[in-house]
C-alpha cells in the first residue's frame, strides 16, 4: 500500500499506521501479520495471495487476530483518495472489522 493512504486515513481521524512507519519495511508478511496481532491492529493490504493464507493458518490454529481488510485491485494503486475513502466507509460501519475475519474494500465502497 502507498504510505500516503495511512496519512490520508489519519487526516480523516482513523488510527492508521504504515508498516514502514513502525520499522517493518522489508519484513516478511508473517512478521507484519504477527506484529498486527500483537498490537491488535487490522491489516489493510492489496496482497490477497499471501495474507489470505496467513489468516487461514491463524483461523485453523484458533489464533485470535483483529482482521484483514483487502483492497480491491479495481482501485488504482495511486488513487490514494479513493482508497482512503473506501477504507473510511468500511471502517465507519458498525459491523466493520469483526475479529478473526477478512473483508474487502472495492471501488463501489466495499
Amino acid at each position: 500500500m502507498d504510505r500516503r493512504v495511512a496519512a490520508a486515513l489519519a487526516a480523516r481521524g482513523i488510527d492508521a499506521l504504515h508498516a514502514v512507519d513502525v520499522g517493518l519495511a522489508g519484513e516478511p508478511d508473517v512478521v507484519v501479520f504477527d506484529w498486527a496481532i500483537g498490537e491488535e491492529r487490522v491489516i489493510v493490504t492489496r496482497d490477497y495471495r499471501d495474507f489470505s493464507q496467513l489468516l487461514k493458518v491463524a483461523q485453523r490454529a484458533g489464533r485470535s487476530f483483529p482482521g484483514v481488510l483487502f483492497v480491491s485491485r479495481a482501485l488504482a494503486p495511486g488513487d490514494v483518495g479513493a482508497i482512503a475513502a473506501g477504507i473510511e466507509r468500511f471502517a465507519r460501519r458498525p459491523e466493520a472489522f469483526a475479529p478473526g475475519t477478512a473483508a474487502w474494500v472495492t471501488a463501489e465502497g466495499g
